[in-house]
């Protein structure tokens, strides 16, 4: 070892104290790198990976009742490579021993063999072997949920009659990755089940008919290519009820997995920059100290012919080491933790494997910026020790000069006492030393606190929407609509003191070239179960015209207050009409509109 190496080794040995503690705050901005971008990486790797492999639907789209006919135009449209029609009913499911209410979602089989679009991958048991028998396949999710198994049975309500279905197989769905939809609970409360075509359309008197489609597009198609099938669709299904038709962006499961996803991408860029930022404030703090404390080895090692850059190297490799033993930490627990998250949303997102892996980018990306941002600390130090003259360094470092801060310059210095005044005058004289200790320590409270407000957020939400506008004790969904006289025979059953009704119309919201599907809620004006609540959680009173949109909604949709925005109802004669936006609720509500029960009936011409 050269002469250097062995006062490194030394050094680095007599402060193990500073230099485990930097290692480790560099190594956790590592962790917290690779394993959000890891598991970034895997789970985007499996969700299209297991799309091509299950033919995952392009477009969707709904009907009340269309011919079988059909079929052959939607295959027609320009840039549809595919198109798989079938049967879906939402049903009340029962299981023994169970007392809460649980939804289910039967969906037919093709005629012959199995879907070519949305392929099902069989878990558990066999496929269904007689189409026209009340044989089911279930989804995993609801049947690990509830412990069902090949063989188990529950009770469909199909059409109004009961029927006892027989689970065969459990399978998992590209459509159902994420299984919950808005209104019917979680996966242990809604359950997704496939029977044979023939068998569910008896039950529905759906022969020949069908009731949803999808569609795979050609090759990758452009957003205008999109709209113009979905608006083909559409036309095509109009006069037979159709819901809308929309693309895979707004299919619930893979919107609520791309969204995931899309949160340890920002993770992954985010939280490593705050470990970054406080590493690298310490590493200039220890280092311009050690530099302080060792100006006469400095002088002795010059004054002996050392070169100076070779000098300024030293103490770069001395931040450079303590780098690499964070780098060695971070990347094998980034991995491991990385690993745990992945298998993690494993439990949540249904894949039929899981396929964890770092991708070399990662580890080279993890790297790279910790030791450009080391470096970047401890240039400025390095440099000076370069540039220091061996007579100057045998010396003790010459007190800063004294200027009169700008306070005393304004008369103002009698103002405050001579402590304050020595540190004024401390940050007026090294503004840039000030700035960086200022910045570490925020990076500091900022890992304090993006590590523990998960808690309190979601405390708030609960409290915002539990206690403060969701105030009823029990919700009612119907499958059917009602006449709104049955809020009055619900008054009168034991122990209801209240009762309000509601109407939820699914609609496309339009302004130019900018649209969302989402719902439409309309309230009676004097809610008192279901209220709207602004930022400041003040109340938002329903007008007896217009909508009140969601923030979130209004700034997608590029509409303020006073502006008007196209509905387009997706039931029934599919009515569009242009409604003033009367009012916005805070960001913490649905992204949806609400107006007025009178409002919306008015709309809809009834």
């Amino acid at each position: 070892m050269s002469m250097l190496e062995r006062k490194l080794a030394r050094d680095l040995w007599h402060g193990k104290g500073q230099v485990v503690t930097i290692a480790l705050v560099v190594a956790s901005g590592i962790v917290a790198f690779v394993a959000s971008l890891s598991t970034y990486e895997s789970l985007r790797a499996m969700q299209l990976d297991y799309y091509e492999r299950a033919r995952f639907a392009h477009v969707f789209t709904s009907a009340r009742r269309a011919p079988a006919s059909l079929a052959p135009q939607l295959a027609a449209i320009d840039g549809v490579a595919g198109v798989e029609t079938s049967l879906s009913y939402d049903v009340l499911l029962d299981l023994p021993g169970v007392l809460e209410p649980l939804a289910g979602r039967v969906i037919a089989l093709p005629e012959h063999g199995l879907p070519r679009i949305n392929r099902l991958t069989l878990m558990a048991g066999r496929w269904i072997e007689q189409p026209a028998s009340n044989e089911v396949l279930v989804s995993q999710a609801f049947a690990r949920a509830r412990g069902l198994a090949p063989g188990a049975a529950l009770s469909a309500l199909l059409n109004g009659k009961r029927e006892t279905l027989r689970i065969v197989g459990v399978v998992l769905s590209p459509e159902y990755i994420f299984s919950i939809n808005p209104g019917m609970g979680d996966e242990k409360s809604f359950g997704v089940l496939w029977i044979g075509r023939r068998r569910l359309a008896a039950a529905f008197n759906m022969e020949g008919a069908f009731n949803r489609a999808a569609l795979r597009l050609s090759a990758r198609q452009s957003e205008a290519a999109t709209a113009a099938v979905l608006a083909e669709v559409d036309r095509i299904l109009e006069p037979y009820g159709s819901g809308g038709a929309h693309a895979r962006n707004e299919q619930v499961s893979h919107r609520a997995l791309a969204q995931e996803i899309e949160e340890q991408k920002v993770f992954g860029l985010v939280l490593p920059s705050i470990f970054l930022g406080v590493a690298v404030f310490l590493l200039n703090v220890v280092l311009a100290r050690q530099i302080g404390t060792q100006r006469g080895q400095i002088a002795a090692l010059k004054a002996l012919g050392c070169a100076d850059w070779r000098l300024g190297l030293h103490y770069l490799e001395f931040v450079l080491v303590i780098v690499a033993a964070g780098i060695v930490l971070g990347v094998a627990g980034g991995a491991a933790l990385g690993r745990m998250l992945t298998g993690l949303y494993t439990e949540y997102f249904r894949f039929p494997e899981l396929a964890y892996r770092v991708e070399p980018w990662i580890t080279l990306a993890a790297a790279a910026a910790s030791m450009a941002a080391a470096a970047a600390g401890a240039l400025g130090a390095t440099l000076r020790v370069a540039r220091l003259p061996p007579a100057e360094a045998m010396r003790p470092a010459s007190p800063p000069v004294f200027r009169p801060t700008l306070a005393d310059r304004l008369g103002l210095g009698h103002w405050y006492s001579p402590a304050v005044r020595m540190v004024v005058r401390e940050l007026e004289r090294r503004p840039a030393r000030a700035l960086v200790t200022i910045s570490g320590i925020a990076a500091a409270l900022a890992i304090l606190v993006s590590g523990t407000w998960w808690r309190d957020a979601i405390d708030y939400l609960l409290e915002v929407e539990l206690r403060m506008r969701e105030r009823q004790d029990v919700s009612i969904a119907l499958a059917e609509p009602a006449s709104s006289s049955a809020g009055y025979d619900l008054l009168q059953l034991p122990g209801v003191m209240r009762a309000e009704t509601e109407r939820t119309a699914n609609v496309r919201y339009r302004n130019g070239h900018r649209q969302w599907r989402a719902s439409l809620v309309g309230l009676p004006r004097d809610s008192q179960m279901r209220l709207l609540l602004d930022d400041r959680l003040r109340t938002v009173a329903l007008p007896p015209d217009g909508v009140v949109l969601n923030e979130r909604l209004a700034a997608r949709l590029g509409v303020r207050p006073g502006q008007t925005v196209q509905v387009e109802f997706l039931q029934g004669a599919r009515v569009k009409r242009d409604v003033p936006v009367a009012g916005l609720t805070g960001e913490l509500m649905a992204m949806q509109g609400y107006m007025s029960m009178d409002a919306l009936n008015r709309l809809l011409g009834e």
